[in-house]
């Protein structure tokens, strides 16, 4: 009997990252059967990392006064920022989906308790994961139209940033979280909850967009300290 269920839970078919582009409410219904997370998690590492690298080393550092005063005064040479820079946002962008999955994951996997969905925190937290290959894709995205277009890592071209153009920095940070691939991983989270958790389309659109709408207010108010110059 136990070799039997051993057999079943092998012949499981596992969700696919590519999948999650084209027909993601069947690759949640495979995540809830059978999460994976180490496989997904590692390609998503290695994306994000790439892209953290390609972004680092895209940054104009000449026209920038203030990286240009501490190469003075710590005496550093320009190349070696440049790769001490691109090291930091590889190393940081490869650990940074796992973060990134662990705390949403331990936000739903509350809210799951609190109205009673019966989901385990595995199943949560491969269906976290693969809906990071989306934000995996943004920043390899960005990072070459960046480096094909504008050179300036800064200017996120997938966001209403790019399009509407502001010096003022309160806006300008809620214009950048108004992104294309930042909405396209909000849907997925939408869907996810109600094939994987079991939330009924309210509950997940109410949680999923309040959460947004905080992040847009922290964004907000980080713009507006930053104009105090404290």
């Amino acid at each position: 009997m136990s070799e039997d269920v051993f057999n079943h839970d092998q012949n499981k078919e596992k969700p696919k990252l590519l999948g999650m582009l084209m027909q993601p409410s069947r690759e949640f219904i495979k995540i809830k059967q059978n999460p994976v997370i180490w496989k997904p998690l590692i390609i998503i590492s290695i994306l994000m990392m790439t892209g953290g690298v390609m972004t680092a080393l895209n940054i104009d550092y000449t026209n920038d006064p203030e990286i240009q005063e501490a190469i003075q005064i710590f005496g550093m040479n320009e190349d070696l920022l440049i790769k001490i820079s691109a090291l930091l946002a590889g190393v940081g962008n490869l650990i940074i989906p796992a973060l990134t999955a662990l705390i949403t994951t331990v936000i739903y996997l509350v809210i799951a308790k609190v109205i009673k969905k019966p989901i385990t925190f595995k199943q949560l937290y491969s269906m976290n994961t693969h809906i990071l290959f989306i934000s995996a894709i943004g920043m390899i995205v960005n990072g070459l139209l960046s480096m094909i277009i504008t050179k300036d890592p800064s200017i996120v071209l997938t966001s209403l940033a790019a399009v509407i153009q502001t010096d003022n920095l309160m806006i300008k940070n809620v214009l950048i979280m108004v992104e294309f691939f930042a909405i396209w991983g909000l849907v997925l989270t939408i869907i996810g909850l109600q094939k994987v958790a079991g939330f009924s389309k309210v509950t997940a659109i109410g949680f999923v967009l309040g959460f947004y709408i905080l992040s847009l207010l922290f964004n907000l108010f980080g713009g507006w300290v930053t104009t105090l110059n404290i």
